[in-house]
């Protein structure tokens, strides 16, 4: 299971996850979108810094398309046509393009909001991409869209945040609802199953499957968002000094943390290669903590559960 911590359009998160060694990172285009999604794009040569970065540090990454944010974020309020999100979408597209990204993208998936049979209109905006696009199952494309996603496409993704609602109605656990899907979708695979994306992962719970590929999560942030102690157990991301972060046990594993990673150095360093601003050093090294606890719930999943293309498998 790969885990890409969401969230790195933002240089200060990006510092972060590059300094603690993290693997994996997913960025979005709704930072870069412009506003109104009427004129020209955001910041090209910043994106093309975060690809910079990303290479330097041999980090793999995943590009969202920003739909959710775009949807409940600040223009949560606004009613969207097929044609506006149409156009997002050739803008999202060419804007790819435009900057030189060739990883792996997540769809404009917008079955939620203009049904099944738009969304597979604005999908045809991807056919000529050469990066691999991450498809996403939605309710209302039903059982029968998902095994056509199956066996059309090499990787597709699930909506936790989605079946987390839908779990709550069935009074069934999210996690065997995930399991129930995760097994169709290796049935209908066959010997060559896609494979599956969890987007908006929050559970570190759920990730331990052997069914799923990867998922993504921002609770990385936790310590800062939230002022949560957080750390990994050894099995799970959790508030293991049971406090918040001014609880004197976290100050001094937060001491040993910045120490290890010399975070006012890198800071320094960073603001002459890259040219950028980030943040105060006690910022970035709380998320430097919060990124670790993830390096360390990485390295574990690496050792324990392994995906295994037409075949998975738990290490013994």
């Amino acid at each position: 299971m790969k885990v890409y911590l969401a969230a790195v359009e933002e240089m200060a998160h990006l510092f972060a996850c590059a300094t603690a060694g993290v693997q994996n990172v997913l960025w979005s285009y709704y930072k870069f979108a412009g506003k109104r999604w009427t004129g020209a794009s955001g910041n090209d040569d910043k994106a093309r810094t975060v690809i910079r970065v990303i290479e330097e540090h041999g980090m793999d990454s995943m590009l969202d398309s920003g739909l959710f944010s775009l949807i409940f974020g600040r223009d949560s309020d606004t009613v969207w046509s097929e044609a506006e999100l149409d156009a997002y979408a050739e803008r999202y597209v060419s804007w790819v393009r435009a900057i030189g990204y060739g990883g792996p993208m997540v769809e404009v998936d917008a079955q939620m909001i203009v049904g099944t049979e738009a969304t597979n209109r604005i999908r045809r905006r991807f056919d000529s991409m050469p990066n691999e696009v991450i498809f996403v199952w939605h309710l209302p494309e039903g059982m029968a869209g998902l095994e056509r996603l199956v066996k059309e496409r090499s990787w597709i993704a699930l909506s936790v945040p989605e079946l987390r609602k839908l779990a709550g109605r069935h009074r069934r656990s999210v996690s065997a609802m995930l399991t129930d899907l995760l097994g169709k979708i290796h049935d209908w695979g066959g010997g060559n199953p896609p494979k599956v994306h969890l987007l908006g992962n929050t559970d570190t719970t759920l990730i331990r499957t052997h069914l799923a590929y990867s998922c993504d999560s921002s609770s990385w942030m936790t310590n800062v968002r939230w002022g949560r102690a957080v750390a990994f157990n050894g099995r799970e991301i959790v508030n293991m000094f049971k406090g918040s972060v001014r609880a004197p046990a976290y100050k001094e594993f937060c001491a040993e943390i910045e120490e290890r990673f010399d975070v006012p150095g890198e800071l320094d360093r960073w603001l002459k290669r890259y040219n950028c601003s980030l943040t105060n050093p006690w910022v970035a090294m709380m998320e430097v903590v919060g990124a670790h606890a993830y390096v360390r719930l990485q390295q574990d999943l690496d050792r324990t559960i392994q995906w295994a293309g037409e075949r998975t498998k738990e290490i013994a």
